[in-house]
């Protein structure tokens, strides 16, 4: 390395094209050198980048490569674009939500409606029931009533048999 250093420099041709470019007049302030440089080079170099600075301050030197890597994923919408999605699915949650507590509650009213359709079909049964045999016990009632007049009426008429004048009937 030491033989690199005490080489004279060979591109010089590429130093002139490249010397007023924006990246070389950054590099030369952000790393101070560690060995004075001559006063001939350096100085005009200075003062032509104390000219040159009130209008480079307005353009700044082009982003590099990694730069704009991560001014594509901070500004390329991505994010706002995912965190639009988070939201979304969260409203279609609440929403799913909702809708199953609305749909849960009118089945329990299907439910509820088709337990008093059921308790109304049984009160209706037992009513039946309890008509129909109402109505049996009245047919019993009323057979043992014609049952009983007609005991009564055949026990009238043998009694009528019983105490009639036999005198005045003929003996044949």
């Amino acid at each position: 390395m030491d033989q690199q250093k005490h080489r004279p420099f060979t591109m010089q041709h590429c130093w002139i094209l490249l010397q007023n470019n924006q990246k070389w007049i950054d590099r030369e302030f952000e790393c101070p050198p560690k060995k004075p440089r001559s006063n001939c080079s350096s100085s005009a170099d200075f003062e032509a980048h104390e000219e040159d600075e009130g209008t480079d301050e307005m353009s700044k030197r082009p982003a590099g490569r990694k730069e704009k890597e991560r001014s594509k994923k901070d500004a390329g919408g991505y994010k706002e674009a995912i965190q639009k999605m988070i939201e979304s699915k969260e409203r279609l949650a609440i929403d799913k939500d909702s809708r199953w507590t609305e749909i849960k509650a009118i089945e329990e009213r299907k439910v509820a409606i088709e337990e008093r359709k059921a308790a109304a079909e049984e009160r209706k049964a037992a009513n039946e029931e309890e008509r129909l045999r109402l109505k049996g016990e009245k047919a019993r009632v009323q057979a043992a009533a014609e049952e009983r007049k007609a005991a009564t009426k055949k026990k009238d008429e043998d009694q009528k048999i019983m105490f009639m004048d036999t005198s005045a009937l003929d003996d044949t």
